[in-house]
């Protein structure tokens, strides 16, 4: 499951920083980040 999680946070990293452009998007992006280990954990 740990493995997992670090090949999310790596993808969904990349987007945060596609949307480091906009400091505000960025932290919305890092919310999803945490929403989606929560998604994760519940699988």
């Amino acid at each position: 499951m740990l493995e997992k999680r670090n090949v999310e946070k790596k993808i969904l990293g990349k987007k945060c920083n596609v949307w480091k452009k906009q400091v505000s998007e960025n932290s919305k992006c890092w919310g999803k980040l945490n929403i989606r280990k929560v998604n994760i954990n519940e699988e």
